[in-house]
């Protein structure tokens, strides 16, 4: 736990932010599921507001004042969560994710120009829906510098510069950092963590792997190291890839 490039906090040091829990807005036209996200949500000490639809979403942001939107992507009606996303996005800024039965790249496509700072799948994993709010409320903290992570009675700050890359692992996410032989484990998804990053340095080079671009020794078209770590790059990201190096090198 004694390592430079991390602070661990105890529970106390950031009571206001864990006992002042978020209130989230429910934007889900299943009725039955927007309740059930309430009640898993209510059981943590979030206060939450159901909308089922883009008019009474909009009528909600306008009423209240929320810190985190659940925003399903297909809504019933003329006007889809991504047109809600659009809204937050002009008039309120708040950090929101997407609910979706469909985690294709079509789905993603349409979505990811909206800067969600998640995805979750249908069905709901409660593990998985509580590590990602509990992740996006601690980093609504003004430091983009750090990544803040709970984990325990312990919430660790880590230094954005001294991640090296992040790998995932099943249904967990490990971040690897210089000078600490153990990648940090959480439970997560690759997309929700790189939605908390500052996206001028990191970069996703293939489906299972993002990183940092300071810290590459060497690349190449199908691959890249760090510190030794070889991490393929795939031919879906290849293009993209090659284009931000390159930019990068020609900057410096």
């Amino acid at each position: 736990m004694d390592n430079k490039n991390v602070f661990i906090y105890s529970l106390a040091s950031v009571k206001s932010r864990l006992l002042n829990k978020a209130r989230i807005l429910i934007v889900e036209d299943e009725l039955i599921i927007a309740m059930t996200f309430a009640k898993y949500l209510n059981s943590k000490g979030y206060a939450t507001e159901i909308a089922i639809n883009y008019d009474k979403a909009v009528e909600q942001l306008q009423a209240c004042n929320f810190d985190i939107v659940l925003l399903d992507i297909k809504l019933r009606g003329v006007k889809s969560g991504i047109d809600v996303a659009a809204y937050i996005n002009e008039h309120h800024q708040l950090p929101f994710v997407f609910v979706t039965s469909h985690m294709d790249s079509e789905t993603i496509q349409g979505a990811k120009h909206t800067r969600p700072r998640g995805y979750i799948t249908k069905p709901i994993n409660k593990d998985t829906l509580f590590t990602t709010l509990e992740m996006i409320d601690l980093n609504r903290l003004p430091d983009n510098e750090y990544l803040v992570h709970k984990d325990g009675k312990d919430v660790y700050r880590i230094k954005q510069d001294d991640i090296l890359y992040i790998q995932t692992n099943h249904v967990y996410v490990l971040i690897h950092v210089a000078d600490k032989e153990r990648p940090y484990q959480l439970r997560n998804t690759l997309h929700n963590i790189l939605s908390l990053l500052n996206e001028k340095q990191f970069i996703q080079v293939h489906r299972s792997y993002a990183i940092n671009i300071d810290k590459i020794t060497a690349y190449n078209s199908n691959e890249l190291t760090i510190n030794d770590v070889i991490i393929p790059i795939s031919k879906s990201k290849k293009d993209e890839v090659l284009n931000r190096l390159s930019q990068k090198m020609n900057i410096e």
